[in-house]
């Protein structure tokens, strides 16, 4: 089978000085009217071109959680249950709800070809709920 590639822009979080001082960090919940700071997030992305995707269809039994921090499962939901008495933390299930997907399809970034200092850990906050997220700078 051979290799299929698509190019794309993607976008990365670019770094600010701010993050020297401030945590990274998006809100996912109203803010009140008087709060002073009115700012959903302080990210701030940019666009990095033509970056080469590798269609993995066919060949997704390559990839496994412990080389590249993820795996490809197609199994039933109670497969899904058994993971999360493991040691996986995230579980996402991911498929089109109408039609195939001709656009934006699913991006899963390889683990194993990004350095640690390439990552930003940041606050993705919910009404009831602060939860660490990763984001790749590039």
């Amino acid at each position: 089978m051979s290799v299929l590639y698509e190019t794309t822009q993607l976008n990365f979080l670019q770094w600010q000085d701010i993050y020297n001082t401030e945590k990274p960090f998006e809100l996912m919940t109203d803010i009140p009217a008087d709060a002073p700071d009115q700012r959903r997030t302080n990210l701030v992305f940019h666009s990095v071109g033509e970056q080469k995707i590798r269609d993995v269809r066919g060949v997704e039994d390559r990839y496994s959680l412990d080389a590249h921090g993820f795996a490809y499962r197609t199994a039933p939901f109670p497969f899904a249950e058994s993971l999360l008495r493991g040691r996986v933390r995230i579980i996402n299930l991911w498929r089109p709800f109408y039609h195939t997907v001709e656009d934006r399809p699913l991006t899963v970034y390889d683990g194993s070809t990004v350095e640690e200092t390439d990552l930003i850990k940041t606050d993705h906050v919910q009404r009831n709920d602060v939860r660490d997220n990763v984001l790749a700078t590039q």
